[in-house]
């Protein structure tokens, strides 16, 4: 009775592990992945394997290119100076005074401002300094503005820029002389042709013509005029005229004295010292040679190189009128 006891339970037990084995077999059928069918590259045509590459590297994220900032390919060269000042003029000033002018293969710009009164008595043609542009002159764009009301016209001139290699750096003396006179000579070439279209231009107005200048231009032009570069004016009148060394100082004195026009030369109380040198240079000068209509004179100013537009203006309509305009 105890042994078919013991087999019953035997059989149960055998009973229950079957079971459980076969429902974990099912389990792990369930969850398996279903194995897929791997295509092999050579089985596909080429034209769908191009399509396929197309559409990954579509898909594919795209790696972001960022601009390399100090690259100096990237960085552009600032715009030439004197263009900018042209550009500059164009745009803030009226355009019915802005007159550009075609000098050889290059645009000039010029400003006239038409005489405003019923008597025509003639033309001023006001350069500025080669640092400046047309407008930047404070007692020449003060003189533009005035110099119409009391019957003048005023052609105001954009100067070329400043010689890059002025002065010479040469440390050789002989060679500094040489490379600087070889420079204002080129540069003196250039302003001749510019001052010559502008001499035309004055002429279409009744008139004596009459140059008014500043700083190293205005030197320069003393040696323009002696050497009948471009055509000399009725008159002249220097404002802080100066260059930078001694040798060309005495070039310019050596030029007001052979030039037979009369000549009026400012100077400021408060200047630049590269003035008052020339300006004892120029003085000593005219002495020696007993040129005659020439006249120096110093105003008095308050602030350093900026002359009193006032008595500056009084002064000029004074010469004129000694010499009988």
């Amino acid at each position: 009775m105890l042994q078919l006891s013991s087999f019953k339970y035997l059989l149960s037990f055998l009973a229950l592990f079957f079971l459980c084995f076969s429902l974990s077999a099912k389990q792990e059928n369930e969850t398996s992945p279903i194995p897929q069918e791997q295509t092999s590259t050579e089985e596909v045509p080429k034209g769908q394997q191009d399509e396929i590459t197309q559409a990954t590297e579509s898909t594919a994220p795209q790696e972001q290119v960022i601009p390399a900032i100090n690259n100096p390919k990237n960085i552009q060269a600032p715009i030439n100076f004197l263009q900018q000042q042209q550009e500059d003029i164009k745009h803030y000033l009226e355009p019915d005074i802005v007159k550009p002018m075609l000098v050889g293969m290059k645009e000039e710009i010029t400003l006239l401002e038409v005489n405003k009164t019923g008597l025509a008595k003639g033309v001023m043609i006001l350069l500025p300094d080669w640092q400046q542009n047309a407008t930047g002159s404070s007692a020449l764009n003060f003189l533009r503005q005035q110099l119409p009301k009391r019957g003048w016209t005023t052609i105001t001139i954009q100067p070329p820029a400043k010689p890059a290699d002025y002065p010479s750096t040469a440390l050789n003396r002989e060679k500094r002389i040489e490379n600087n006179q070889k420079t204002l000579i080129e540069y003196g070439e250039d302003l001749g042709l510019l001052l010559e279209q502008i001499n035309e231009k004055a002429k279409e107005y009744p008139g004596v013509i009459v140059v008014i200048s500043e700083g190293s231009n205005a030197a320069l032009l003393t040696n323009i005029y002696q050497k009948q570069i471009a055509p000399s004016p009725a008159a002249l009148i220097l404002l802080s005229s100066f260059l930078p060394t001694i040798e060309d100082n005495k070039t310019v004195a050596a030029s007001i004295t052979q030039l037979p026009i009369p000549i009026l030369d400012l100077t400021l109380f408060r200047d630049n010292n590269h003035v008052k040198t020339a300006a004892q240079l120029r003085s000593d000068a005219v002495k020696q040679e007993m040129k005659a209509f020439y006249r120096q004179k110093q105003l008095h100013n308050v602030m350093p190189s900026y002359y009193p537009n006032k008595l500056l203006l009084k002064e000029i309509n004074g010469w004129l009128a000694s010499i009988g305009w």
